[in-house]
C-alpha cells in the first residue's frame, strides 16, 4: 500500500517489484487485504492528500 501512496509508478510495475508475474493476481490479493483494488486505493489516497 505504501508504494501506491508514495509513488506514481504504474501499478503493473509495483506488482512486478513485489514479485507478482501477473498484475491481476496482485490486484486480487490487494483487494482481499484492503477491500478495494489498487487503482481505487491510490485514487482515494490522492483525493485525501489534495
Amino acid at each position: 500500500a505504501q508504494l501506491l501512496q508514495r509513488s506514481d509508478k504504474p501499478i503493473q510495475e509495483i506488482a512486478r517489484r513485489l514479485g507478482y508475474a501477473d498484475p491481476s493476481r496482485f490486484t486480487i490479493h490487494f483487494r482481499r487485504r484492503f477491500g478495494q483494488p489498487p487503482r481505487e486505493f491510490r485514487a482515494c489516497f490522492t483525493r485525501i492528500m489534495n
